[in-house]
């Protein structure tokens, strides 16, 4: 299967957004191990929302001092955050929501890590979700993050899974990260209609089967279980035994804009562990991409 998520790995450019909260000092952190483990260049992002309306020309001389001085401030406290010699550091005015979704549609990163709030109900109603809408429009992968990862990180990987191009895509590019992480792999299927039976477990097989082949699928761990998926993989994550979950950012179209499905949804709000999703290729069709581009991604 050709994807350019998977042509585009190992990452060689890593993007943290930093808003300066526990979260993204916890994102920063799972990106600075990234970084490391694959020689990435990474590279800090805070986007200065306080002047984000104001147009350049319509500022004050005032407005304008400020808005330097805030940036260089920004711009220092992210060198001191990312402890590196010469860290890749940027300060942008803006909409967070606009400024991270147009990078992460762009082609100078391969992956976004940053810190989610996990945010639910009316709080997440009133304030909005910038991961949650980054997933949605991202065209690279995205790993959010609430808390900061445990030493060894990333150990064991869950991979949920479904029988869907857009779920091989990010089996695939688990099975990559894992290998070169050392990590051990645990696929996870839940069927959400029929019974759980010997049928259920020749069908996860076969297809493992004809994905991989008979190497490579035989290797990982199984997680077969019946009921609504993301209660299920919610309920392994609880369990401790993970520390990533890899799963596809399938979007489902709705009129002229697309959601998240459910499952992927609840997952990324409530998780635990850091959460990689994978972009599948419908809403990048969605949104004007050639349909032959969007088909090669998987």
């Amino acid at each position: 299967m050709d994807n350019d998520a998977l042509t585009r790995f190992p990452p060689k450019s890593i993007l943290a957004p930093i808003d300066f909260s526990e979260p993204s000092a916890a994102g920063l952190s799972a990106a600075r191990r990234l970084s490391e483990r694959f020689g990435a260049r990474l590279e800090l992002l805070h986007v200065d929302e306080e002047h984000a309306l104001m147009h350049e020309g319509a500022m004050s001389e005032k407005q304008r001092a400020a808005a330097a001085e805030r940036a260089a401030d920004g711009e220092a406290r992210l060198r001191e955050l990312a402890g590196l010699p010469e860290p890749a550091v940027r300060v942008v005015r803006g909409d967070a929501k606009g400024v991270l979704v147009e990078l992460a549609r762009g082609e100078r990163h391969d992956m976004i890590v940053m810190g989610s709030h996990g945010r639910s109900g009316m709080e997440r109603a009133l304030l909005g979700s910038v991961a949650e809408t980054l997933v949605m429009r991202s065209s690279i992968p995205v790993l959010t993050v609430h808390e900061k990862p445990r030493p060894l990180w990333p150990v064991h990987v869950l991979v949920p899974m479904k029988f869907a191009p857009y779920a091989d895509a990010a089996l695939l590019y688990a099975l990559r990260l894992a290998s070169a992480a050392g990590a051990r792999v645990t696929l996870m299927h839940s069927i959400e209609e029929g019974p759980l039976g010997g049928e259920a477990h020749e069908a996860l097989e076969a297809h493992l089967e004809r994905l991989l082949g008979n190497d490579a699928w035989t290797k990982a761990g199984r997680l077969l279980d019946a009921g609504p998926a993301a209660d299920k993989i919610l309920k392994a994550v609880d369990t401790g035994t993970f520390d990533l979950v890899v799963l596809a950012a399938h979007r489902k179209l709705y009129w002229k804009d697309f959601v998240l499905g459910t499952t992927s949804e609840r997952v990324l709000r409530r998780s635990r562990v850091p959460v990689l999703s994978i972009p599948s290729s419908s809403a990048l069709t969605a949104l004007g991409e050639p349909a032959a581009h969007a088909a090669a991604r998987g």
